[in-house]
């Protein structure tokens, strides 16, 4: 791993030593930031693949053509390999994805570029991110380990409960984890909906993610405020109405945000910069720029969902058009 200091998206004309003042003459030299953080909790994973470079001319004269920030995506293969004692296992390709939409700028694009798989990560494996453009040659490779054991079909299986102190006897041990797991130091915390959704053919697991501004763990945990009102607005605006689809609550998580050393190394260097012009990057690849980590959603309470919760869930005013079913397992 190096530290580099890296332009990303934002193209300069000179570039100051201790020295002399160095000037880029190799315009549109092919080079990339790749940005990927694997979570053995999310349903899908993603990478971001954006062009960077120097050029000598005005900025924002280039970068309103649409291939100064992003390259073909019928050019570029994106493959996450597994890995377990030093022998390739199996590889997932990625594929492009609009799921992230950019707001209006300087930039010529109407979206991000990512790449998107569905497969589940899995905790007893190694990674490897290749990022190839097929039609230059050009290659780069990032490696990284997984944080964390539990992985999202675990979350659904394990035994929840109504009370914290009940859960925190059965809470995950993180030995490789040097940070704090004391909900109390962390700014960022979610809380998650594990549910399951029915169709003719097929079930699925599936998650809602709440990051409120307050800490919704503070809320007393009685029959009739286990979740805030707020939490059952956030499923109403955000889980689609399909009156094909069933779905029955299956517990609530509440997580805290644990990021790995070069994850946190990278977000420590971003935060720090001095200019939006010079972006610090902890590098994870062989060439190029960006990272290549773990992030983990530690479970410090498994939520287990009381009748009155349930029923508020199938039949309140925000969700009763959800079809969520109700305390006794029937739907509406």
């Amino acid at each position: 791993m190096k530290i580099k200091f890296t332009l990303l998206f934002l193209i300069i004309a000179t570039l100051y030593s201790c020295e002399d003042d160095f000037v880029s003459t190799a315009e549109w030299k092919e080079q990339y930031a790749v940005y990927c953080t694997l979570n053995i909790k999310d349903t899908a994973q993603y990478a971001r693949v954006n062009r960077i470079f120097l050029t000598n001319g005005d900025p924002y004269s280039s970068a309103i053509f649409a291939d100064s920030v992003n390259a073909d995506t019928s050019d570029i293969k994106v493959v996450l390999q597994m890995w377990k004692g030093g022998e390739l296992k199996d590889s997932l390709p990625l594929k492009p994805s609009t799921d992230f939409q950019k707001e209006d700028g300087t930039f010529a694009t109407s979206n991000y570029y990512t790449y998107k798989t569905d497969e589940l990560i899995d905790p007893d494996f190694n990674y490897k991110l290749i990022v190839r453009n097929i039609k230059t040659g050009y290659s780069m490779t990032g490696k990284t380990e997984i944080l964390g054991v539990r992985n999202l079909e675990y979350a659904f299986k394990e035994s929840k409960y109504f009370n914290s102190s009940q859960y925190s006897n059965y809470a995950e041990q993180l030995p490789d984890y040097n940070g704090s797991l004391l909900p109390n130091q962390f700014d960022k915390r979610i809380t998650r909906l594990l549910y399951y959704e029915y169709t003719d053919t097929d079930t699925l697991m599936k998650v809602l993610d709440w990051r409120p501004y307050y800490d919704s763990a503070t809320f007393k945990n009685t029959n009739d405020n286990q979740l805030p009102v707020e939490f059952y607005k956030y499923m109403g605006e955000n889980i689609p109405v399909n009156p094909d689809i069933k779905r029955r609550a299956v517990a609530v998580d509440k997580m805290l945000v644990i990021n790995d050393e070069e994850l946190e190394i990278y977000i420590q260097m971003s935060n720090s910069a001095n200019s939006s012009h010079y972006n610090p990057s902890y590098s994870s690849y062989d060439k190029g720029a960006g990272i290549f980590a773990c992030r983990y959603y530690y479970t410090f309470f498994g939520m287990k969902l009381k009748d009155a919760t349930l029923h508020e869930i199938s039949w309140g005013q925000y969700t009763t058009d959800l079809r969520f079913a109700d305390e006794n397992g029937e739907w509406h």
